[in-house]
């Protein structure tokens, strides 16, 4: 009978500490942040807005000051180079029409990134 106690023991702990890390997430929480997948969303950025750049890449979350609404508008205009500042590695920036969505792709055309703006900015 000790056999089986010391045996279930252990498994009921592991089986409650996981439980409890599956809680754990990791970047923030629902609702913190707003994507910028379009112009427009880059024409309302100001100076002061704290804005991220998120690499699928190196899978890093890297803050990107937003110098004047010009830049703001550079970052989103079709072909601009955007670099990630962990990896180092470039991404082009594509527009597709008719609604301004805005991609940051790789050399091979996949989506490699995109920006994000966070909560205290809406």
């Amino acid at each position: 009978m000790k056999m089986i106690t010391t045996t279930i023991r252990p498994i009921f702990v592991a089986a409650i500490f996981g439980c409890l890390t599956s809680f754990a997430v990791a970047g923030p929480g629902v609702g913190s942040w707003k994507t910028a997948r379009q112009t427009s969303d880059f024409s309302a950025m100001k100076p002061e807005n704290h804005v991220v750049y998120v690499c699928n890449m190196c899978e890093t979350i890297s803050n990107v000051p937003v110098k004047s609404k010009e830049h703001a508008m550079e970052m989103c205009k079709d072909g601009a180079m955007m670099t990630c500042p962990s990896c180092k590695k470039t991404s082009k920036t594509v527009v597709k029409t008719p609604h301004g969505n805005v991609t940051f792709e790789d050399e091979k055309g996949k989506e490699c990134g995109f920006m994000a703006m966070a909560a205290d900015n809406r």
